[in-house]
């Protein structure tokens, strides 16, 4: 029901590893998405082993302090307030759970105002522990499955059991008539394949599980009550319900049908999702109920696989359905989980049924995985036991995606992945080189394919038991490699029950499960999206029949050979070929292409540096050419390979060695040449701009990508192999900096250039203030030098720019920075000039300019006035002066004194006061320095 989401990698996802959503089309359904949570009071320590020796390691709780003077201050600099064991204290399997060192797996509680785990983690520990790891805790979020209804519902005929649901079991049964259909285009859509199934009819001919096989389910709750559960569930004779005693002495009070990990109780309470699983895999068979599991008996009592409801999720009582952070489902944490699976191996289960992983890839648990060699080690240790060693099964998980999402990714368990109903990789399924084998997983509706049927009922995925609802048991569909998974621990039942005994040991039930494969080839079938599930998937589809099937232990494959004709080689691959070569007892299993940048040998082949490829084998023809492209291999890099082939036996060949040369192809790295402007280095100020153009080569023609660091100081442009940089000084401190041009070829050679730049101080220009105007009589020219009016270093690189004149009394030409000027009539003038300097710094100023009467009086307006007169004074007028008014009899009307320092710098104008005056003309005179200047006006 859920995917496998995409978190933060120091959070740990457990989540049920099926999905319940439909992609295309259809009715929108809540996918189950987990909802983690750091435990910042608790922190996971494995205590190093002369801590333990020094404690009271028989207790399940320890107070601070402990007495260990090491350990006490460890715990005080950590803020722990407690310990308590992580897999209980017992009598019965202590000694085994020592060995393994599962005895000094404590949780630590912590005063979180003091510290917490995150932190705590990281802390030295002097010794005290080896380990030291967060607790997480997470929880299924809400989903929805599809009910059915078995009222009404009858058996198939041809159906081996009159269970009346078998003919919805494709995974057990496929005729290749679910959801085929002439869509509304005209189309055929196949939607399931006959024989897209595991084959159980044909293994139930020879077994249908024995009671003696204890499979442990590490998952929500199993419904104790449901109709077609009751006969399959394991009982703990050695515990007597409900009287508050550990009677059987295995560490855990009233555990009579396993023990509720979530609540640490005895009781069991049913969930959806571990209910589903259980019935895949041992719901009763031919007792006219419901369904039929894999390993589900056959009517009889003393017939079917057991099951042992290992509690690692609870529906939550104060779910609130109109809050979305409410989970409808929570959870057990690592602790906890760890302690499932040990108990199940403690408790007499051979398999270890797993529907859940952490949904972010490379995130691990220490301590689950420590259960999980434990289990793998230590179950089936007692009298009668089927299987010696168990073999622990997990969900690929359903994220869609490549990566190694643990547990499933471990080596020392089988990781399954999902497939439809027409033998195509579920939609959600991850894919990868660990994955294991291929199970029914079922699919919501993609597009046209794996339609709903007439009730609504997405029949493509798989039908399993549902918790009993108002006293009825309930029976309904989900899908995800959560489903996948019970499958093949229900097929691992069946072979257990069929060869189990006291010679059997879990490496015998492995290779039969790897055996245990259709014909079919799986990368064939499968060979979409660029094959991109090429090999990704497992050896193949999981097989009832085959894996029942028995193994001659002495078959040795022939050793294959390569064939160099297929050899190919480029600068991040190396393709190898060979041709299928068969046996007479039999189909190869598997071919395991290894490869080294280091020579190797027969004897070191297994080691960690040498790459391991797994190719199925399974429905290779005879002669068949079989070829593999190693990628993502560095360029110019020799390597070594060598083959071998295996078995059903599980034997594998002698290595066939490569003897030819094997090496990617040499990668030369890019060319960086200048083109123009590769001063070195770049002197720069002001303003200045400095374009520098590189060219880019490469020998191989391959396509060049290029970067340059602080790109935001400049403009960069690329131009087919031209790479145009541009340096402002504006954008830089004064000093040094430098810049580095990368390009880098397609397969990651580089190639740099690097641009130094020095940036110094340089002023801009300032204009001199103030300018005093200019005057020139009417008719007169006169060139005026621009430089006097402008301060700068380096006053002669200066450049001037002449703007437009307002006013037509002159004329003006600018050559370089002296300007001549032609007076052509009375009157005021202005032009604008920019000034710039050699780093392109830039200055304006006006010059004014007067076409004047005489020296004395630049201009008197109006001519004819009213009641003011503005008399401008020339430049030659300086300092005090002495102004008169008179009429045309000669009569003083209007005598005043005045200074020009006291007068504007710029307008040096007079402004006199004539409303007082009578009509008619006058004439105003300036008395200064021992000149008279005069000019008339008229009163109005």
């Amino acid at each position: 029901m859920n995917r496998f989401l995409p978190l933060a990698a120091t959070i740990v996802l457990i989540c049920a590893s099926c999905s319940d959503n439909d992609i295309v089309g259809g009715e929108s359904r809540d996918v189950v998405s987990a909802v983690p949570t750091d435990a910042s009071d608790r922190l996971n320590v494995k205590l190093s082993e002369d801590i333990v020796l020094s404690i009271d390691n028989t207790k399940n709780t320890l107070t601070v302090p402990t007495g260990n003077s090491r350990l006490d201050d460890y715990l005080g600099l950590i803020g722990a307030t407690s310990m308590k064991r992580v897999f209980a204290y017992s009598e019965r399997f202590e000694k085994s759970m020592s060995e393994d060192g599962l005895n000094r797996w404590y949780t630590v509680c912590i005063d979180t105002c003091r510290s917490n785990a995150t932190r705590a983690v990281m802390l030295p520990s002097g010794g005290v522990t080896d380990v030291a790891e967060p607790v997480h805790r997470a929880s299924l979020g809400n989903y929805k499955v599809s009910e059915v209804d078995c009222d009404g519902t009858r058996a198939m005929a041809e159906a081996p059991y009159n269970d009346p649901f078998f003919g919805l079991q494709w995974g057990l049964s496929n005729s290749g008539v679910i959801g085929n259909y002439t869509n509304s285009l005209g189309e055929e859509i196949v939607s399931s394949v006959a024989g897209g199934d595991i084959n159980v009819a044909e293994a139930w001919l020879q077994t249908t599980g024995e009671p003696d096989v204890i499979i442990s389910e590490v998952d929500g709750g199993i419904d104790i009550n449901h109709e077609d559960l009751k006969g399959s569930l394991w009982v703990n004779k050695g515990e007597i319900p409900g009287n508050g005693i550990d009677d059987d002495g295995n560490g855990y009070v009233d555990d009579v049908y396993g023990y509720n990990f979530v609540d640490d109780t005895g009781t069991i309470t049913p969930v959806d999702h571990g209910t589903h699983v259980a019935g895949i895999m041992a719901a009763r068979n031919n007792n006219s109920k419901g369904i039929c599991g894999v390993a589900g008996g056959n009517g009889t009592e003393l017939s079917g696989a057991r099951i042992m409801s290992c509690q690692i999720f609870k529906v939550n009582p104060d779910y609130d359905p109109n809050d979305p952070d409410s989970p409808d489902n929570i959870g057990a944490d690592d602790n906890a989980i760890a302690a499932a699976i040990v108990y199940g191996a403690n408790n007499g289960a051979v398999i270890s049924q797993n529907s859940w992983g952490y949904g972010q890839p490379d995130t691990r648990s220490k301590v689950v995985e420590e259960a999980i060699a434990y289990f793998n080690a230590n179950a089936g240790n007692y009298d009668g036991a089927p299987m010696k060693g168990g073999v622990a099964i997990f969900a690929a998980g359903n994220s869609g995606r490549t990566g190694r999402y643990y547990p499933a990714a471990l080596d020392n368990v089988i990781s399954v992945s999902s497939y439809a109903p027409d033998l195509k990789a579920a939609y959600y399924t991850v894919y990868d080189n660990w994955v294991d084998i291929c199970a029914p997983g079922g699919s919501a509706p993609v597009g046209y394919k794996y339609p709903r049927n007439s009730q609504g009922i997405p029949c493509s995925e798989i039908v399993s038991t549902l918790p009993v609802k108002d006293g009825k048991s309930m029976y309904g569909y989900m899908q995800g490699t959560s489903m996948a998974c019970p499958h093949v621990s229900g097929v691992a039942a069946l072979v257990v029950s069929k060869y189990g005994g006291s010679g059997f040991v879990r490496d015998d039930l492995w290779r039969h499960l790897m055996a245990g494969i259709k014909g079919n080839d799986i990368n064939a079938v499968n060979a979409i999206d660029g094959n991109k599930y090429a090999d990704r998937l497992g050896l193949g589809y999981i097989d009832a029949a085959a894996a029942l099937a028995s193994i001659d232990e002495s078959v040795k494959p022939m050793e294959p050979s390569f064939d160099e004709s297929l050899t190919h080689t480029d600068f991040t691959s190396i393709t190898l070929g060979w041709k299928a070569r068969l046996l007479e007892e039999g189909q190869i299993l598997k071919y395991t292409l290894y490869y080294s940048a280091s020579p190797f040998t027969a004897d070191n082949m297994t080691d960690a540096k040498v790459a391991r490829l797994i190719v199925p084998a399974s429905g290779l023809k005879e002669g068949a050419q079989v070829v593999r492209t190693l990628s993502g291999l560095p360029t110019g890099t020799r390597y070594y390979a060598a083959l071998t082939a295996t078995a059903r036996s599980g034997r594998e060949s002698a290595p066939t060695f490569y003897g030819g040369m094997l090496a990617t192809t040499v990668n030369h790295a890019p060319e960086v040449s200048v083109v123009s402007g590769g001063d070195n280095p770049i002197h720069l100020a002001g303003n200045d701009m400095h374009d520098i153009v590189f060219r880019i080569d490469d020998s191989e023609g391959q396509q060049l990508a290029y970067s340059i660091t602080d790109r935001a100081l400049l403009n960069v442009e690329r131009s087919g192999n031209n790479i145009n940089v541009r340096v402002f000084a504006s954008r830089l401190q004064i000093g040094e900096k430098s810049f580095t041009l990368t390009v880098t070829d397609i397969y990651g050679a580089t190639a740099t250039a690097v641009i130094n730049v020095v940036k110094t101080t340089d002023n801009p220009p300032v204009v001199k203030t103030p300018i005093e105007p200019v005057g020139l009589a009417r008719g007169e020219t006169c060139s005026i030098d621009l430089r006097q009016y402008v301060d700068d270093e380096d006053s002669g690189s200066l450049t001037f720019a002449a703007g437009n004149v307002t006013g037509t009394n002159v004329s003006t030409a600018l050559n370089g920075y002296m300007l001549k000027v032609t007076a052509l009539g009375y009157g005021q003038a202005r032009q604008t000039f920019e000034v710039t300097d050699c780093h392109n710094q830039k200055v304006s100023f006006s010059l004014d300019m007067f076409v004047y009467m005489d020296k004395g009086i630049y201009s008197l307006f109006p001519t004819t006035a009213e009641n003011t007169v503005y008399v401008k004074l020339g430049t030659e007028v300086k300092g005090k002066l002495v102004l008169r008014v008179r009429n045309a009899a000669n009569k003083l009307a209007i005598e005043k004194s005045y200074d020009t320092a006291q007068l504007d710098a710029l307008k040096r104008t007079i402004m006199l006061d004539v409303s007082s005056l009578y009509p008619g003309q006058y004439t105003v005179s300036i008395e200064n320095g021992g000149k008279t200047y005069k000019e008339k006006f008229i009163k109005k």
